[in-house]
């Protein structure tokens, strides 16, 4: 070992351990056939990605633009799949993975950019908000133990260790959202410099406030129940379409009355 080191130290610039093994294992094969083994340095293979041919990336830029900044790794691949492995003439269907979508993608000089909006200001950590969230936190605790829980993959129902005179408290979740008509998708594919102008304003916009809980999904009636209770309303869900020329703004009197008169009767029925 020491000589074959030596050697290689001597022939190579860069002679080390691994050139030393291959000195060995050339004389091993000199010794056994009287001749050097083959060697097969370029002689592999050659593959050519089609993506660095210059008509390809031609036919994925024009397409990409057509996409109006709406591109997205599985449309880009559904594109060389259906459209441009036909258009070079692979008659055999090809399928390409997702993974390669988005490195070609890269070689073309995209990457996926998020448009950002104006400064957001978190009030999370106010004194008087830390001070009510760590009181609702305290009592959440001691209303879980009254409450039913789902756990294992099939989400098993478990109720309550209840003692006597208490009774199981189900918990209902209340969430507003607007949506607007210029939401869209906020990550795009898109060259560094390019990213698309955004309408500065939201358009028009739908409200909707809904309540939950865990074991109904949405507080609404059933179907036997809507037939037994016509009176009541079918679900607590509401719509607004804010704006001044529309139906207002919503207010705390209007979850007030969405309460009143949708989610305590339809709770009630559900759970008497």
């Amino acid at each position: 070992m020491k000589a074959s080191l030596s050697v290689a130290q001597i022939i190579f610039i860069d002679g080390g351990i691994w050139k030393a093994r291959q000195i060995r294992h050339w004389s091993n094969y000199w010794l056994l056939h009287n001749a050097l083994p083959i060697s097969f340095q370029g002689k592999h293979q050659k593959t050519v990605r089609l993506i660095d041919d210059e008509d390809v990336a031609e036919k994925c830029h024009v397409w990409i633009r057509n996409q109006n900044y709406k591109v997205t790794p599985i449309k880009f691949k559904k594109f060389i799949e259906q459209n441009l492995l036909t258009q070079l003439g692979v008659s055999k269907k090809k399928t390409i993975d997702v993974s390669t979508a988005v490195r070609w993608l890269h070689i073309l000089g995209y990457t996926k950019q998020r448009q950002k909006q104006g400064v957001y200001y978190d009030g999370h950590e106010r004194a008087d908000v830390v001070q009510y969230r760590n009181k609702f936190l305290s009592d959440i605790f001691e209303y879980e133990k009254l409450m039913s829980r789902y756990e294992g993959e099939n989400m098993d129902w478990i109720l309550p260790d209840l003692a006597e005179g208490e009774k199981e408290h189900i918990l209902v979740t209340h969430d507003e959202c607007i949506f607007y008509s210029n939401d869209g998708q906020r990550g795009v594919w898109a060259k560094n410099g390019e990213l698309p102008l955004r309408k500065k304003g939201n358009g028009k916009s739908i409200m909707v406030s809904e309540f939950l809980t865990e074991i109904d999904g949405r507080l609404k009636l059933k179907p036997t129940d809507i037939e037994q209770y016509p009176t009541v309303p079918a679900e607590a869900r509401e719509y607004l379409e804010p704006g001044k020329d529309r139906e207002g703004y919503w207010t705390a009197e209007n979850v007030l009355n969405q309460i009143k008169t949708k989610a305590i009767p339809i709770f009630e029925i559900l759970h008497p």
